[in-house]
C-alpha cells in the first residue's frame, strides 16, 4: 500500500487484445481472472489479502493474428 508495485499486471507496446490473465495459489485454486486489458491483480481474493508466497500466472492473448500464451509466477510479499 504504498503505491509502488502494488498490482500485478502484463505490460505490453503495441496492439493486443487479452483472451485471458489468470493468477493461482499454490493447491491450483484461481484467485483472480480477467478478460479485461487492463485488468490487474492486488494480491487479494474476494477482498482478503492472500498469504505471503509464490503464485503463478496464465495469459493468452492476441497480438495480431498470432495467439501468445505465457505462463510464470509471481512472488507475494507486504
Amino acid at each position: 500500500n504504498d503505491t509502488h508495485n502494488d498490482c500485478f499486471r502484463p505490460l505490453f507496446k503495441g496492439e493486443h487484445q487479452f483472451d485471458i490473465f489468470k493468477i493461482q495459489n499454490r493447491w491450483g485454486q484461481t484467485v483472480y481472472e480477467s478478460t479485461n486489458n487492463e485488468g490487474k491483480w492486488d494480491g487479494s481474493y474476494g477482498g482478503v489479502p492472500q498469504e505471503i508466497g509464490v503464485y503463478y500466472y496464465y495469459l493468452k492473448y492476441h497480438c495480431g493474428s498470432k495467439v501468445i500464451e505465457k505462463r510464470g509466477d509471481v512472488t507475494l510479499v507486504r
